[in-house]
């Protein structure tokens, strides 16, 4: 078993078998930016390459394929992808790692099966989805489209990115542990967001 740079403990293998919801293979759909939340996904997909961050080249691709049919495709690098989402006026950042990149997939998908092993919740009920952080603190919605749920977030690019902050104000500002224990509601909190998996 040969694995790919890890990140995280969330490693891909060579011969890992990976599987998505079949739309992401089928090239006679049109391509869009949205995306969407798959539970039974095995790793999370995106298409534009300019919205990787800590991109790698794989030395060659890996087959990807579509539940329930001959569908195949290709991922040819991965990387992580950096989200912005609202919750009640509530804005904040995170990012999901070992994304692959896969050239022509009609869209983006978020695994649900990776959200799940990272502490990721969610709740569903009237078309609708929450996602919950391992706190318990609900920091994005969606909502059902064409059967999958369609995440309310925005991509962030590299250059979007905020930049780390100087040492002196790091070590003045509250960990991010200490902002999010459960029902944590300060002042603080809404200004900084946080970063999940």
């Amino acid at each position: 078993m040969s694995m790919l740079p890890d990140e995280e403990g969330d490693e891909i293998t060579t011969d890992e078998e990976i599987k998505v919801n079949a739309i992401i293979c089928n090239a006679t759909v049109d391509q869009n930016d949205s995306i969407h939340h798959n539970t039974g996904a095995s790793c999370h997909i995106f298409h534009k390459h300019n919205l990787f961050h800590n991109y790698t080249v794989f030395e060659s691709p890996l087959a990807v394929h579509g539940f329930g049919t001959s569908l195949t495709t290709q991922a040819v690098g991965k990387g992580k992808i950096v989200l912005k989402s609202m919750y009640d006026s509530l804005t904040c950042n995170f990012s999901v790692l070992n994304v692959l990149h896969i050239l022509t997939a009609c869209c983006n998908l978020i695994s649900g099966f990776r959200l799940d092993q990272k502490g990721v919740n969610t709740q569903t009920g009237k078309g609708k989805i929450t996602y919950f952080n391992a706190a318990d603190i609900p920091f994005a919605t969606g909502s059902i489209m064409k059967d999958l749920y369609k995440m309310d977030v925005k991509m962030v690019e590299p250059s979007e990115e905020p930049q780390p902050l100087p040492d002196l104000i790091a070590m003045m500002t509250p960990s991010l542990d200490s902002l999010f224990r459960p029902r944590a509601e300060s002042a603080e909190v809404q200004k900084q967001g946080f970063t999940i998996v």
